[in-house]
């Protein structure tokens, strides 16, 4: 088959601010489109002074292919090199309050930012069997005082061998 990877929304993926995300990977295995607008919703922060907008999304990485080694996760494409940050799962089907609150058992140094796949960072678990997945969850901030960029890009990548 090839290496072959499918980005994969959680159970909970809410439209609103105000519901839970995260959880398993969803049953049906609905896959993301891929853009950040379809993974964050429009945010504009507060005047100079105030607090940043953080948002919170949890991606599946499903195998679609044969098996992975040194499964790799890194950005490339990042227009805004300060606003993107993403995390491994921390422990199995976790979730966050709601896409405002950082998850459960984690801390701000739990996210990075590596961009290019020779800043890239590796889960645990470096072979992920077909069928298999690895979930991450991906940190959006916009400074106080930014007005967002609907058309800003970035792009989510993933390396290995098979």
């Amino acid at each position: 088959m090839a290496f072959s990877v499918s980005f994969i929304q959680p159970a909970s993926y809410p439209g609103d601010d105000t519901s839970t995300v995260g959880g398993a990977i969803n049953s049906s295995n609905t896959a993301f489109g891929g853009t950040l607008g379809e993974l964050f919703s429009t945010s504009i922060s507060g005047f100079v002074g105030t607090d940043d907008v953080v948002r919170y999304m949890k991606v599946f990485i499903k195998n679609t292919g044969d098996e992975i080694s040194d499964f790799t996760v890194f950005l490339q494409s990042l227009e805004y090199s300060d606003q993107l940050a993403v995390a491994f799962e921390a422990s199995a089907d976790d979730t966050s309050t709601n896409v405002l609150t950082m998850p459960s058992g984690y801390t701000d140094d739990d996210f990075t930012t590596p961009i290019g796949l020779a800043n890239g960072v590796q889960p645990s678990t470096t072979t992920i069997a077909v069928d298999g997945s690895v979930a991450v969850w991906l940190q959006l901030t916009i400074s106080a005082g930014l007005v967002a960029d609907s058309s800003a890009t970035a792009t989510l990548s993933v390396a290995g061998t098979v």
